[in-house]
């Protein structure tokens, strides 16, 4: 829904399952007005993470990272590092 807000220019999702990916572009995707603006990337969200998130890179990172309550808690630590690696990029969970 952020795409519909004027003030975003583009929105970048990472997701690496093909099945998501799919239901995503096929169902989901069609009924924004603001379509153009999203951009869907196939990858592991922490390779991802590793090489684009940079400063100046993105103003917002949400980041949706949970299989289930055992690993919910070390997603969220490994994810967090990046944070340092953008300070001005507001990050959330």
């Amino acid at each position: 829904m952020v795409s519909e807000k004027e003030d975003v220019d583009s929105v970048t999702i990472v997701d690496i399952n093909d099945d998501v990916i799919h239901l995503f572009q096929k169902y989901i995707l069609p009924q924004f007005k603001n379509a153009h603006k999203i951009k869907i990337i196939k990858a592991d969200a922490f390779e991802y993470a590793q090489t684009y998130i940079t400063p100046g890179n993105y103003d917002f990172v949400f980041t949706d990272l949970w299989h289930d309550v055992s690993d919910g808690i070390d997603m969220y630590l490994k994810m967090k590092k990046f944070e340092g690696k953008s300070p001005k990029t507001v990050f959330t969970y």
